[in-house]
């Protein structure tokens, strides 16, 4: 569920999340209302799949020490848009954007295909 900016790096030009596990993470904002629309139907989907993936969610505030890991990430080009919604693999590399109808049925078929949990 919730994630510390410190488990999150930028390694040759890419997102690293610090873990051993397959999953998800989303970087929302405070302010944005898709993220706000967003995140009750994440965490319900986070809270079902707990056992078995790691679903992370952060959620940045320019004002707030996780504003400064967003700001890295946008120098960088990484974040594209708020909600970003990714799927990482177990040694933490993102391998694809999550894309799809965000209803849990929406995140429990990408969570199928992308990471082969169904």
């Amino acid at each position: 569920m919730e994630i510390s900016p410190k488990n999150i790096s930028i390694s040759k030009g890419k997102i690293k999340v610090k873990t051993n596990r397959r999953g998800m993470i989303v970087l929302a904002m405070s302010w944005c209302p898709y993220c706000q629309a967003n995140k009750p139907v994440y965490l319900q989907v986070a809270q079902m799949m707990s056992n078995d993936l790691n679903m992370f969610y952060i959620e940045g505030d320019a004002s707030q020490a996780n504003g400064k890991l967003f700001d890295r990430l946008n120098s960088k080009g990484l974040i594209k848009g708020y909600p970003t919604i990714l799927f990482f693999n177990d040694k933490g590399e993102v391998i694809g954007e999550f894309n799809g109808e965000r209803s849990v049925k929406g995140y429990l078929d990408a969570i199928c295909k992308k990471l082969s949990k169904c």
